[in-house]
């Protein structure tokens, strides 16, 4: 478009490559805004549901490490810690 404007001669008003490169620009630009606006409401969305997954995310952390904490008073707990591992996998792979 640079090279367009810096070659017409005359009147620009003229120059229908021109005129048509400048309408093509606006219409991509149109639609780059658009794409842009439901980027940011996917994203708000996004956001919105991550943000619902938190809580869940921070109890299932303490509870891991406090079972893993329990493995080192006594040994038994070891065998609780990797029961508990094993049915959170189990979970996670299942979509529970």
């Amino acid at each position: 478009m640079l090279r367009l404007l810096r070659e017409a001669g005359g009147s620009l008003l003229d120059d229908e490559v021109l005129l048509g490169t400048l309408n093509n620009s606006r219409s991509t630009s149109a639609a780059i805004n658009v794409r842009v606006a439901e980027a940011q409401a996917t994203e708000a969305s996004i956001n919105a549901a991550r943000g619902s997954y938190r809580p869940a995310a921070a109890r299932a952390s303490t509870l891991y490490f406090v079972v893993s904490g329990l493995s080192a008073i006594d040994s038994m707990c070891a065998l609780a810690h990797a029961a508990w591992c094993s049915a959170c996998t189990a979970c996670a792979c299942h979509g529970h």
